[in-house]
């Protein structure tokens, strides 16, 4: 959809951080003064983002603004993939994340994690998990070619934090789970312990990978287990 990209370009640096924290999961807390389609060229960042709500890419209300569908969202995420959001080598890096995940390298996926953060889109402090997520969601724009991507699926007895659906029934599935300040042995337990993985009961594989990071050593840590679906479930 290259209107998402083409209403943003006149003030990237700006909104790439809001769009990166919406196809994330998160609601921008945010105060607009509304949008007259009379004008040819908006370009503040309020402007720009009250005329995403005025074409309807958009939810807006009662100071909180996010984006209202799942269709829209794979939108905003097809845009971060384009040239005109500056972020054609994360793409590139994304698939090289996606291909360690894979390859079950757990040592280069925490790598990739690290450069993602401190050096492509280093304006994202961690504070908290969903700053976490939203730079998990940057890190996996590769991931859509292949897979439906859910952030937040409802699986077993919770909602896994992460869940990759293959469109085709021969690739394996991967189920993401993220942690801060505990370790990924910990997100590791915790789909196990909430089931998440009957989400995907009738594959012959299932991939589980952990991420954590560390607010003490500013670092990431990964692993990853492979295994049948019903393996786990004993």
């Amino acid at each position: 959809m290259n209107e998402v990209a083409d209403i943003v370009r006149n003030n990237v640096q700006d909104l790439r951080e809001d769009v990166i924290r919406m196809t994330g999961g998160e609601t921008l807390s945010i105060e607009l003064s509304g949008f007259s389609a009379e004008k040819e060229n908006v370009s503040a960042r309020e402007e720009i983002l009250s005329a995403m709500v005025g074409y309807g890419f958009l939810s807006y209300a009662e100071g909180q603004l996010c984006i209202p569908n799942h269709e829209l969202l794979k939108s905003f995420q097809r845009a971060l993939c384009s040239q005109k959001l500056g972020l054609r080598q994360t793409l590139a890096d994304s698939q090289r994340l996606l291909n360690a995940t894979l390859q079950q390298n757990d040592k280069d996926i925490a790598g990739f994690m690290e450069s993602l953060h401190t050096e492509k889109i280093p304006f994202f402090e961690y504070r908290d998990e969903n700053v976490l997520a939203c730079v998990l969601t940057m890190g996996y724009l590769a991931a859509l070619d292949k897979y439906r991507v859910v952030r937040e699926d409802k699986a077993g007895m919770g909602y896994a934090d992460f869940t990759f659906e293959p469109g085709n029934r021969g690739d394996v599935p991967i189920i993401l789970e993220f942690a801060y300040n505990r370790s990924a042995n910990n997100a590791l337990k915790g789909i196990r312990e909430k089931d998440y993985i009957a989400r995907f009961r009738d594959y012959p594989r299932v991939l589980l990978v952990g991420i954590n990071y560390s607010e003490k050593t500013k670092k990431h840590t990964c692993k990853t287990e492979m295994g049948k679906p019903f393996d786990f479930l004993q």
